[in-house]
């Protein structure tokens, strides 16, 4: 036995190195072709290139609430740029007038494309979503951006069978996303959720309604997933049984309704993973054997890389096959003792159990099921959301054994509803959906629920699980133009102490902001600074106020007339918050971590109580300075010329600082010689908007910083900025590119 047992492991070991060869030879080859794009080079040295181009359309996603523009992805064929062609075939993302619909963009037609070829964005604060790196997994090499219709002209397109096929998909979602939503035209809610757990269809979704999926755990539930897929094959596979139907031919019908449901959603790359997980799981049928989940699992995964080895590297390949895996392995291990617990004894004689102790335990066992699957499902699932999201939601072990069920429930009707509706039956399809909103809503109901429960979802940094050197950081986001955002945070051991200045806008706040502190793993904040009554600064500030419940709220004694700020203003007191306003000589400070380190404090050096009104909100900002193990930082916000006489009159000797953090006025001079020269810092982070004109830095003002010495972070150029100050240096990193400062403590 020990020799073939040796032979075996040596044949699976061979296989197995042939298997990761195999893999690396195609993966290589796969880079490498995105690495031959003809303007790849050109790209690297220009912002953008007028370009007119040939191909094929491959997907289309109408605009979203947010930014309204229809975006695709466009296979190009042809590249001409200054009358010279180049040929390609390779993937950008094409991104629409805000004005065209969708309605000529037939997956897999042809068109020519005028437009502005331009290197994909990438992000430019920490925690950022990186849409480059998504896209790149997706192989798109560059964004297309088309301006104008004109700049759309079709092209005589193949009318094979694959085209009619897309036409058709294309078709059919739209009358299955007006189908599941007639009658429910008053609930705009309730129709998304419906349109994005059907379709995928997640444009129109407000994103608090995704956070609650997200934070409960059930975000597979809200978007098109392979549970989507699988409950699918189940509504089917039931149908199909109830009309007596061998299961051969019954896998045959379902494999090709599972594919073009896939098409029906846009192809998106989870449902086509399902498609084929289920249709190998499936196949097993016809050829009379019995499916084993693993296997089928591995087939899949073999099939699905050859096709495209960038997979791989995509959180949901990864959580698809991982949980699957999951759930096949550890439900049993779970089940069986479980269970145990609620039949009755064995040796008891059936006719002495009582029906109510049957039905009891029948309906445990159900539950058991439930359970031990969610149970194995987080399992497998944890690890990667925690690696990829830095998130745990321990309550979705409970919170999915509730909406699971619930979403089958949502699918179930919306097929029947379908199914009446495509009958003619269109009075008992409005029934259906009417079903539908109370389900929906107690599917919303609930996930919302199992989102606000304490401890039931948390973020970790991945860096916290290391212990932390006393040190103060402060991160200068890359906002908005005129926007600004920054997080102060004073590490010791095990403690963060943490204070925010200004929000930036809700856009701001939802995208960098909140990211970073989710990113940092912050759960809670102790204090929450506005500086002035910008809608630029603090439009997000009611949504961060009622997320994170930061201990205090400061803003500036001055009145402020913005009507902005008067609605925000009325937000925040429905929230309950508590304002404290912060004058010349007022101080914040953490309670002491040890006596025996510099505790970080915030002097506020203006304004003064008795400043007199001013008609533009810059000249009412606060300006702050940080005092952290003997380095200063000081925060000027969008102060101009009249804070700047102001302070160099009244407080010229408290202002010296070693690096100043400033935006810029939005119709005033800033940054006076005679007050950097009074200051004397040794870096400058400023911001440096190209629109409006005056949130652009003055060449001449570079000069002045270049002549004085003074070392500028150019946030245009930097993105977000990194400051960390220690006991024994200063030390100053960009996000975006390599720029650096270190200055040893004297």
């Amino acid at each position: 036995m020990i020799p073939i047992l040796r032979f075996r492991a040596r044949s699976i070991g061979l296989l197995l190195l042939f298997t990761f060869s195999a893999f690396a030879a195609l993966h290589t080859i796969q880079l490498q072709s995105l690495r031959l794009f003809p303007l790849s080079a050109s790209l690297e040295k220009h912002d953008a290139l007028s370009v007119t181009t040939k191909g094929t359309l491959l997907s289309i996603k109408p605009g979203n609430t947010k930014d309204n523009q229809t975006t695709g992805v466009f296979r190009v064929e042809q590249i001409s740029l200054k009358h010279k062609n180049y040929l390609a075939s390779h993937r950008v993302r094409l991104l629409l007038p805000a004005q065209e619909t969708t309605d000529q963009f037939a997956i897999g037609r042809r068109f020519e494309l005028s437009g502005s070829l331009r290197a994909l964005t990438l992000p430019r604060n920490p925690g950022q979503f990186s849409i480059a790196k998504t896209l790149n997994r997706r192989n798109v090499v560059a964004d297309l951006v088309v301006f104008s219709p004109q700049d759309i002209r079709p092209l005589p397109s193949p009318s094979g069978p694959l085209n009619i096929l897309a036409s058709s998909a294309e078709k059919s979602r739209q009358w299955i996303a007006s189908t599941l939503t007639n009658g429910l035209q008053n609930s705009p809610n309730v129709s998304a959720i419906l349109r994005a757990m059907a379709l995928g269809s997640r444009e129109e979704t407000p994103s608090t309604i995704e956070d609650v999926f997200r934070q409960s755990g059930s975000m597979h539930i809200f978007a098109v997933s392979g549970l989507h897929v699988g409950i699918l094959a189940f509504i089917l596979w039931q149908i199909l049984k109830l009309l007596r139907l061998r299961r051969p031919t019954a896998a045959l019908i379902i494999i090709p309704c599972l594919f073009y449901y896939a098409l029906i959603t846009g192809w998106r790359p989870s449902a086509v993973r399902a498609a084929i997980m289920t249709s190998i799981f499936l196949g097993g049928f016809g050829f009379y054997r019995q499916p084993r989940i693993l296997n089928s699992l591995g087939a899949a995964a073999l099939v699905i890389l050859l096709y495209d080895t960038q997979q791989l590297f995509m959180p949901g390949f990864q959580l698809s096959f991982l949980v699957l895996a999951s759930i096949a392995v550890f439900t049993p291990l779970f089940q069986r003792p479980l269970t145990k617990l609620a039949t009755p004894d064995p040796f008891l004689p059936p006719n002495l159990i009582s029906k109510t102790r049957r039905n009891t335990s029948a309906v445990a066992e159900k539950a058991i099921d439930v359970f031990s699957v969610s149970l194995a499902a987080w399992i497998g699932s944890a690890p990667l959301i925690f690696w990829h999201f830095n998130m745990i939601t321990p309550v979705a072990i409970l919170a999915n054994c509730l909406l699971v069920p619930l979403a089958f429930a949502v699918l179930a009707v919306a097929t029947l509803s379908i199914l009446s509706a495509s009958s003619g039956l269109t009075a008992l399809s409005l029934i259906f959906n009417n079903t539908n909103w109370l389900l929906a809503k107690t599917l919303l109901a609930a996930s919302t629920a199992f989102a606000n429960l304490p401890g039931g979802h948390f973020y970790i940094d991945h860096s916290s699980l290391t212990p932390h050197t006393p040190h103060c950081r402060i991160t200068i986001l890359d906002t908005t133009a005129g926007g600004g955002a920054q997080l102060l945070e004073h590490h010791h051991s095990s403690q963060t102490v943490t204070w925010v200045i200004d929000t930036g806008d809700t856009d701001t706040y939802f995208d960098i902001v909140r990211p970073l502190l989710q990113q940092r793993s912050l759960n809670r904040i102790d204090g929450l600074i506005l500086s002035h009554g910008d809608a630029r600064h603090l439009g997000g500030a009611p949504d961060f106020i009622r997320e994170l419940a930061p201990l205090a709220v400061y803003e500036s004694p001055l009145p402020n007339t913005s009507p902005f700020y008067r609605k925000a203003l009325e937000s925040f007191q429905k929230q309950d918050a508590t304002f404290n306003h912060l004058a010349t000589s007022d101080a914040l400070a953490p309670p002491p971590i040890d006596t025996s380190q510099d505790t970080p404090t915030l002097r506020v050096l203006f304004p003064p109580t008795d400043y007199p009104p001013a008609a533009h909100a810059d000249d009412h900002s606060l300006v702050l300075q940080l005092h952290c193990y003997g380095w200063r930082i000081l925060f000027m916000n969008d102060a101009g010329f009249a804070t700047e006489k102001w302070l160099l009159d009244n407080i010229p000797n408290e202002i010296s600082s070693d690096v100043i953090v400033k935006g810029r006025h939005a119709s005033d001079y800033s940054g006076l010689p005679e007050f950097l020269t009074t200051v004397e810092p040794l870096v400058v982070v400023s911001t440096n908007a190209s629109f409006p004109p005056d949130e652009k830095i003055p060449d001449e003002w570079m000069k002045i910083l270049s002549d004085k010495n003074i070392t500028l972070f150019d946030q245009s150029k930097t993105g977000a900025v990194d400051i960390q100050c220690h006991p024994d240096k200063l030390q100053i990193q960009s996000f975006l590119n390599s720029q650096s400062f270190t200055q040893q403590a004297p």
